[in-house]
């Protein structure tokens, strides 16, 4: 943002609440709620009230802006604003940061907003950087808000900085990326300091009158239709996880057996709740996240989640009333086959279902993940795309009666048994370092019950697949050797969390991987953790051979 002939009128003031979001804790904020600025975080440089097209110091408008240089500035950080924006050829609103030590455009910059008050619907981010002037360089984006309201509605405008990457948000849609490595700066800076945004920063809020941005460069070509720059908040994050930055998508867990939707995903942030390639939603529909979803044909209508790609993933925290093997019915379509989602629960995998060619993006049908084992209780089921170009519009769970296919295995010290709805091949697996790795393969030997000795008892997990004749696969319940396995309970917690059999250190860690120190008491094989002070979410407890995933309620 580079000044123009002057700054015209901000009305600053509440005009709403909080919104959520997933920039971390919040660390410094103005909602505006009085009826004067708070000096003790914004600096006046000359501020007014209202656009005056008037003659002073040899400019055609009056102009001034507020900023926190001096009073406030941060290092990194999710910075953000909601900002009712002006309207009128020549009008520059802009929401800006400068480092404390400024040699512009050495030392860099960051146009979180800027807008031109005669193209309604479009809004602007930028970095300025390279060498001194004339020679100095930006890289800016647009994004293209379908509406025309953004000088009548209030928007959240923000960026998302962290070390070696700066995002930007309108709405919390992300429609422009930067990263140092590889440096994605266009041009690419012409100055040694290729990455300048290293070092503290504080905020600008103005509106600049003329100027080459504007297009306008004669004042009696302004033309001013709404003279204001109305601000609601102005409020800092840090980038650490926040407390309920994932939870339940209507509030309360969907129930099993039932139909989720797959657009219904959890609330929260990406990476918590879900991952996704696209800055924004490619379909346009139903949300504001970067998960593309559009309208959708198959019987009922609503929406479905398209556009995948390989290594993204939905993630929905569900409550089964009863515990006991469930199919998985997935309602998909694709063009060509070869799309695959890997279903997961509390961090396991429950195995794989193979996308068929379906004949068209809306040409739906079903597929099936036989048996899988859920208790009773709330779980995280993660919705993993292993291969994707496919559709995905919901998957729907029920509890295996007789009839269906089923396998119930259980283990008494060294003795394996189980039994199944037919006789087939079947795989051993053992959990190893959150993978199951096959350890036997063993061909049924009687029509129902199967018997395996291992040579030892074993310490690891394990389950039983089996492979049908048609191809797919059954997956018995999951097998917990106890003497030699800690677990832990009540999942979800509140108060207080009780690991058994725990002789050996664990660690508690955030889904982002970051440590987190709970305090417990340690009575023989008993460990009693504290968990009333631990923030609401998903915490991954791990030793040296076991990981689960324990919910913070």
């Amino acid at each position: 943002m580079r000044n123009g002939w002057g700054i015209a009128a901000m009305i600053i003031g509440c005009l709403g609440g909080a919104w959520a979001q997933c920039g971390g804790t919040l660390i410094w904020s103005d909602e505006f709620n009085g009826t004067s600025l708070n000096t003790s975080n914004w600096t006046y440089d000359n501020l007014t009230i209202e656009v005056r097209a008037e003659n002073m110091g040899g400019r055609s408008f009056t102009s001034g802006k507020i900023h926190t240089n001096g009073k406030f500035s941060q290092t990194y950080g999710r910075f953000e604003a909601s900002v009712r924006l002006s309207n009128g050829a020549g009008l520059w609103p802009a929401f800006w940061m400068l480092p404390t030590v400024n040699n512009w455009p050495t030392t860099g910059e960051i146009d979180i907003l800027e807008f031109r008050g005669d193209m309604l619907n479009r809004v602007s981010g930028t970095l300025h950087y390279g060498n001194p002037w004339p020679q100095n360089q930006n890289d800016g984006s647009d994004y293209y808000h379908p509406v025309n309201d953004l000088h009548t509605t209030f928007h959240t405008y923000a960026v998302e900085w962290e070390p070696g990457e700066i995002r930007w948000y309108f709405d919390n849609i992300r429609y422009k990326t930067e990263t140092q490595t590889p440096n994605t700066l266009n041009p690419p800076s012409n100055n040694a300091n290729t990455w300048p945004w290293t070092t503290p920063y504080y905020i600008i809020l103005n509106q600049a009158v003329g100027g080459w941005f504007t297009g306008v460069t004669v004042p009696a070509n302004v033309i001013i239709n709404k003279g204001t720059i109305e601000f609601d908040y102005v409020r800092v994050y840090d980038m650490t996880p926040s407390a309920g930055t994932q939870a339940p998508y209507f509030g309360t867990p969907s129930t099993l057996p039932g139909t989720i939707q797959a657009e219904n995903f959890d609330r929260g942030c990406a990476d918590a709740a879900y991952a996704d390639q696209e800055l924004a939603n490619q379909g346009g529909q139903y949300r504001q996240e970067e998960v593309d979803i559009e309208t959708c044909s198959d019987a009922g209508g609503g929406y479905n989640v398209g556009y995948i790609n390989a290594n993204e993933w939905l993630e929905y925290t569900v409550n089964a009333t009863s515990g006991g093997l469930y199919n998985i019915d997935f309602r998909v379509a694709a063009q060509t086959a070869g799309g695959r989602i890997r279903m997961e629960i509390d961090g396991i995998s429950m195995g794989t279902v193979n996308i068929p060619a379906t004949g068209g993006w809306q040409n739906w049908q079903t597929v099936t993940l036989s048996s899988v084992s859920i208790g009773a209780g709330n779980h995280l089921v993660r919705m993993f795309f292993e291969a994707g170009n496919f559709n995905f519009n919901s998957f729907g769970t029920s509890l295996v009666t007789l009839s269906n296919d089923w396998l119930i295995a259980e283990l008494h010290a060294q003795t394996l048994t189980w039994m199944s709805s037919e006789t087939g091949l079947f795989q051993l697996q053992m959990l190893e370092h959150g993978s199951w790795k096959t350890v036997a393969t063993v061909e049924a030997q009687d029509q129902h019950q199967q018997v395996y000795y291992w040579e030892q008892q074993p310490s690891l997990p394990i389950r039983i697949v089996q492979i049908m004749a048609e191809g797919n696969t059954i997956f018995s319940n999951i097998l917990l050797p106890a003497e030699k396995q800690w677990y832990a309970s009540p999942n979800p917690c509140r108060d207080i969390l009780v690991v058994q059999g725990a002789e050996q250190e664990l660690e508690w860690t955030t889904l982002l991987g970051v440590s987190v120190e709970v305090p417990y008491i340690q009575q023989g094989e008993v460990r009693s953790y504290t968990t009333s002070k631990l923030a609401p979410g998903v915490y991954i407890l791990s030793s040296a051979d076991h990981t689960m995933r324990v919910l913070k309620e």
